[in-house]
């Protein structure tokens, strides 16, 4: 496969574009290693590639990877309700949120916080999330008083 990338970004570097591809090579120890190389016309016949080795990279987008899954792992095993929402809308709800709310968790994402909260307790929330914002770290921690229930019960 990787061959086969390499013969189509010589044909493409050939007809003067830029390409730029992931590859596996060998080192002279027998090891493989992930590289990126970097290939231009100069035009005339004259060539410029650059190979980098990618190694860094690739390891840094895996700890990312398993960073976001344990995350997500240890939010779904949180007893706290957890919402993460972006521009207004729920991105994420955990199945405690979910519980509190009364709805499915999977069901509650891309839906208007709005739509599920009194607009008291939402005009209370986004009050926070201004003032978390304007913050120095660390946050200090807030209670709001929130009427029961502060949440729309779900519509039957």
């Amino acid at each position: 496969e990787d061959r086969r990338t390499f013969l189509r970004f010589l044909a493409e570097v050939r007809t003067k574009r830029r390409r730029t591809v992931r590859l596996r090579l060998i080192r002279k120890n027998g090891k493989t290693f992930p590289a990126e190389l970097t290939g231009a016309s100069l035009g005339e016949g004259m060539y410029l590639c650059l190979l980098r080795d990618d190694t860094e990279r690739v390891e840094r987008e895996a700890s990312l990877r398993e960073g976001g899954a344990m995350a997500e792992a240890l939010l779904e095993a949180s007893s706290v309700g957890v919402i993460v929402a972006a521009r207004g809308r729920i991105v994420l709800a955990n199945a405690a949120a979910a519980r509190v709310l009364r709805r499915e968790a999977a069901a509650m994402e891309g839906v208007a916080l709005k739509e599920l909260l009194r607009p008291e307790s939402l005009t209370a929330l986004q009050k926070i999330v201004r003032s978390l914002a304007d913050a120095p770290a660390p946050l200090p921690r807030q209670a709001v008083p929130l009427e029961d229930p502060w949440w729309k019960p779900p519509r039957k």
